[in-house]
């Protein structure tokens, strides 16, 4: 099939320089990336990256008078600590 297509200018620098170094038909390495960005297995890998998260390690130790059988109640205090905090920044 033949098409006309306005292609932007630095990913017509990238094809070219790309033809050049395969040395390839710039039509032939245009249709490789196209196959390639349209394929279903690379759109599931062009999605953004993560960035790592940290976690910081605890020493596991209870505090004085934490009782664990009232660790959900601790866990929700947390919570909302956190979330007062985040909305006074």
């Amino acid at each position: 099939m033949r098409a006309t297509l306005t292609i932007d200018d630095d990913v017509a620098e990238i094809l070219e320089k790309r033809s050049r170094d395969e040395k390839k038909p710039f039509e032939q390495v245009a249709n490789e990336a196209l196959r390639r960005g349209t394929s279903p297995q690379t759109a599931d890998a062009q999605q953004p990256a993560k960035e790592p998260s940290e976690l910081k390690p605890h020493d596991g130790k209870w505090m004085a008078g934490d009782d664990p059988a009232r660790l959900k109640e601790i866990l929700a205090d947390m919570e909302v600590e956190d979330y007062l905090r985040s909305i006074r920044e």
